[in-house]
This record gives structure tokens, C-alpha cells and sequence, in this order.
């Protein structure tokens, strides 16, 4: 992704999910008579556990850190209150530290946070079944 690209869309790509709305609309036959209405895509921020980035940046005071969250929008509440009560307080009332910036140094590559992240993405949305986690 490029740097400067900040709030921008990306250019709609239907061939890349023509098979799920084809399955979408036999499963859901209204789904056909409806059609799309407006189509917006944007890039979704992946880490390689799938956990955000949340707390004080690594070598920078007073700098703190919340981004790659996949569900940005849904977890900005909580990841708030948690964050004040954290800056104001030196804490916050539930443990942060799967979120710890700091977790991927140095021995990090781009290989494989790529890799990772990609394999996070095909499991976004697929419900964990018992033993095959």
C-alpha cells in the first residue's frame, strides 16, 4: 500500500466476487431482483494474529498507537475508553498487552507478516468448529 494513500477507495473489483453473489442470489432468490445499489471498497488492515496495534508506540513519548484493526469501526468504542483510561491513568481495567505494538520487532519480515496477515484475511469470517481450531 502506497504511504500517501489515507482515506481513498479502491477501484470496485467484481470478478473477484462474482462466484459469492452468484451463490448469494440462488441461496436468496430476492437477492436477483434487487440487484447493487452502490458499491464502496476499501482497504481492510490486517496484522498477523489478526489483533490491532494498541498502546504507546515503540521509541516515540508521548506517541500511542491504534490501528490495523480489521473491525475498526466496531472495536473504536471500546479501544477509547480503554485508551483514556490507560493515558489518564496508567492502566486500563482490562489487560492490553495482546495488543502491545512491540509484539513484532525486529524478527518480523515483510515475508511473513504478509503471509500471516493473508492467512488471518481466508479465516475472517469461517466459525471455528470444535478440534479444528
Amino acid at each position: 500500500m502506497d504511504w500517501k494513500f489515507d482515506m481513498e477507495l479502491l477501484e470496485p473489483e467484481l470478478d473477484r466476487i462474482e462466484k459469492h453473489l452468484e451463490i448469494g442470489m440462488n441461496r436468496i432468490p430476492q437477492f436477483k431482483d434487487v440487484g447493487i445499489k452502490k458499491i464502496i471498497c476499501g482497504p481492510i488492515t490486517h496484522t498477523p494474529d489478526d489483533n490491532f496495534f494498541a498502546g504507546p508506540a515503540p521509541g516515540l513519548k508521548n506517541f500511542w498507537m491504534a490501528c490495523a484493526a480489521s473491525f475498526g469501526i466496531a472495536q473504536g468504542g471500546g479501544i477509547g475508553k480503554y485508551f483514556a483510561q490507560w493515558i489518564v491513568h496508567g492502566d486500563s481495567e482490562i489487560n492490553m498487552l495482546e495488543f502491545e505494538p512491540r509484539r513484532y520487532m525486529s524478527w518480523v519480515t515483510k515475508k511473513y507478516a504478509v503471509e500471516k496477515s493473508t492467512d488471518q484475511y481466508t479465516r475472517m469470517y469461517v466459525t471455528p468448529m470444535p478440534r479444528k481450531v
